[in-house]
């Protein structure tokens, strides 16, 4: 028996409408699982798992209202596997598109076809699968896969009938037009993580002068620390100085980095094209061959000009380079500065006391006697000699 599994459908549907196919991936050829919805088509079953080192579990049971209060019923249900399967609607173009532009273009079909007769050469190409559930005469994979394929291929009329043929032209501007609608359409956090943050400049001199400000608070701060550690314990406390004023400087010249750089703006220009580029990046990861995503950068190219974008790329990694290059010399010379006043100080603290003990060594025994004696309470000797009242 099958292990049951938590799935998210189409809202409206009930599992025994549905039909669970085994179709090769269009990127990886790889037997994947795909949905037939009765009204909505051909849907992607995509898994979200859970790390192996946060391992979870489902708990499945009903739930009744009695007077507004809500009580869980005893009989349930647990699965061990914590993966969540969601259905999403899936454009069949993609499961085409590997079929009818093949990498050896002497295989690809050439000649113009009747719809019908397109949709059984194409089952022939795929066999081992699932792949003529797809079309059978009826379904409605087959009413969207007809109209779809009238979208990318060239037609003719043949004795009254239209015939089609794939047309390369017209794959790579549909291509190229959902990579448009998906950089318009980019959720906040792809935003976030592949636009903003690639595009952010690393602040130089603003921050050089800031920080310089920074850093000399920072010193009189551990130097007042060091002068008080020194009496003390100044074996102990010196590395750890050190190594909490590094830690100041670095989170003060953090803090200033990003006030400054919230500030900045990109050019609106430069932004359209990095998401065009994060879009294509995304799309032809998925869901193209390797020989179909070569195709469509050399289209894009055409469409759109990237060198404005990747001269300014290119700048911020040298800016980068530099400021990271500037930022380290900036911390060494601290931390040498640092380095040589702490055993500064320490030469000074070992002199102190050679010479302590020189002098002790000169005492006579009853004079290191009498420095024991306890003399509170008593009157100082001086006392005596003073003129009375």
């Amino acid at each position: 028996m099958a292990r049951p599994k938590v799935v998210l459908l189409p809202s409206a549907t009930s599992s025994e409408t549905l039909k669970i196919l085994t179709l090769p991936h269009p990127r990886t050829k790889t037997p994947s699982k795909f949905v037939i919805h009765p009204t909505s088509g051909l849907h992607e079953l995509t898994a979200v798992s859970t790390p192996s080192s946060q391992p979870k579990s489902w708990l499945i049971t009903s739930e009744v209202s009695t007077d507004g209060s809500t009580e869980w019923i005893n009989e349930g249900q647990l699965i061990s596997e914590g993966t969540l399967y969601i259905t999403t609607p899936f454009d069949p173009l993609f499961l085409l598109i590997p079929l009818l532009l093949l990498e050896n273009t002497k295989k690809q079909l050439s000649s113009y076809l009747p719809l019908h007769d397109l949709l059984d050469s194409l089952d022939l190409l795929e066999p081992d699968t699932d792949f003529s559930a797809l079309t059978a005469s009826g379904s409605i994979t087959r009413t969207h896969i007809s109209r779809r394929l009238q979208s990318i291929c060239d037609s003719v009329d043949a004795g009254g009938e239209p015939a089609y043929r794939v047309s390369q032209e017209k794959v790579l501007k549909l291509l190229a037009k959902k990579c448009v609608t998906m950089a318009e359409h980019l959720p906040s956090s792809l935003e976030e993580e592949y636009v903003k943050k690639p595009l952010v400049r690393p602040v130089t001199e603003v921050t050089l002068a800031t920080s310089k400000t920074a850093t000399v608070e920072v010193k009189t701060e551990a130097k007042a620390e060091v002068k008080e550690e020194v009496t003390e314990r100044m074996d102990v406390s010196m590395t750890g100085v050190t190594e909490v004023t590094a830690k100041i400087e670095e989170a003060k010249i953090a803090e200033i980095e990003t006030q400054v750089t919230t500030q900045q703006t990109t050019d609106p220009v430069i932004l359209q094209l990095l998401r065009l580029r994060v879009s294509f990046n995304f799309l032809s990861s998925l869901y193209l061959p390797v020989h179909i995503t070569a195709l469509l950068q050399v289209h894009l190219s055409t469409l759109h000009d990237f060198t404005k974008l990747d001269s300014y790329v290119e700048e911020l990694k040298k800016l980068r380079t530099d400021a990271a290059a500037a930022r380290q010399g900036d911390f060494s010379m601290k931390r040498q500065n640092m380095d040589e006043e702490i055993d500064g100080r320490a030469e000074k603290k070992r002199k102190l006391e050679e010479e302590e003990k020189k002098k002790a060594k000169n005492v006579s025994r009853g004079v290191k006697e009498l420095s024991k004696v306890n003399t509170r309470g008593m009157a100082k000797i001086t006392g005596f000699f003073k003129k009375k009242a």
